[in-house]
């Protein structure tokens, strides 16, 4: 993406791809109040941006989102940092929470 948003290396600022507006509000409530985390809407995804102020609170942002990934069994996110992309990995994808059409024999 060539965004200007996704080009963060001039400002401390994460920003975590979401596949909704749901689950963006879900990782704002998790980082709480006083992270400044903001969900915005792009084109195919949700986003949400944090603001950072040293490389320590930086570790701390990147393990409590972590957590939340493994306990929302996501498997997986993008995030951009320093204008890179980057996949955080964290515990399983839990399949059968994933709505499916059933399968209509005839």
């Amino acid at each position: 993406m060539t965004d200007e948003r996704h080009n963060t290396h001039d400002t401390d600022e994460l920003l975590v791809e979401l596949p909704s507006r749901h689950v963006a509000e879900s990782l704002c409530d998790r980082l709480g109040a006083d992270s400044g985390a903001h969900p915005e809407q792009d084109n195919d995804c949700w986003e949400v941006g944090v603001t950072f102020g040293s490389g320590l609170e930086l570790a701390q942002l990147l393990r409590t989102v972590e957590a939340w990934v493994a306990e929302r069994a996501l498997g997986a996110l993008r995030y951009h940092l320093d204008g890179r992309a980057y996949i955080l990995r964290a515990g399983e994808i839990a399949w059968s929470s994933f709505a499916r059409e059933p399968i209509v024999q005839l």
